[in-house]
């Protein structure tokens, strides 16, 4: 789906193909979006809260058993808007504050969605505004990128709020 770049590898011994994909992850705050990243990247778990300030982008290589060929996946950790920053100079000119901000990198600053291939959406089944996120940006995302939608914090069952008839309806309401 969409385009993609290909490259091809040549040694004496075999033709190698690698296949770059972007893939995006989206979500309102504090549903697991770093930790999916982390967790995809080969990292351990974080038991930390730390909010995201702008998008973060991993590279991950994934060869497959059956050939050598590799696929080379963007993953983004979209921030929808970001904080932005303090300039930081090393000379001060003037005696006034400085007021000038570098803006965050967001989903607000760029088109997330350009060269992307699929989106994944996530929300916390214990709280039920992550889902209304993910129900309100669904429509915003191209017709032609294919969508995953993920439900996050599994383990927590006992306290969930979104339930599978919700998100199962939401699924077969969209028009996709």
């Amino acid at each position: 789906v969409g385009v993609h770049q290909t490259f091809f590898f040549v040694s004496v011994y075999s033709v190698r193909l690698c296949i770059a994909v972007k893939i995006i992850v989206k979500g309102d705050r504090n549903v697991g979006k770093s930790c999916l990243l982390e967790r995809l990247q080969g990292r351990g778990f974080i038991e930390t809260y730390t909010p995201t300030e702008e998008i973060q982008v991993a590279s991950i290589q994934w060869s497959f058993k059956a050939t050598e060929d590799i696929v080379k996946v963007e993953v983004w950790d979209v921030v929808d808007r970001g904080k932005a920053r303090a300039r930081q100079s090393g000379l001060k000119l003037s005696t006034g504050p400085n007021l000038q901000e570098i803006p965050a990198l967001d989903a607000e600053f760029l088109d997330v969605y350009k060269c992307t291939h699929g989106v994944v959406m996530m929300f916390d089944q214990t709280k039920a505004w992550t889902f209304e996120y993910v129900c309100r940006e669904l429509s915003k995302v191209p017709q032609d990128i294919p969508v995953l939608i993920l439900g996050n914090h599994c383990d927590m069952g006992h306290h969930r709020v979104v339930t599978p008839g919700q998100v199962v309806g939401l699924i077969e309401s969209f028009p996709k």
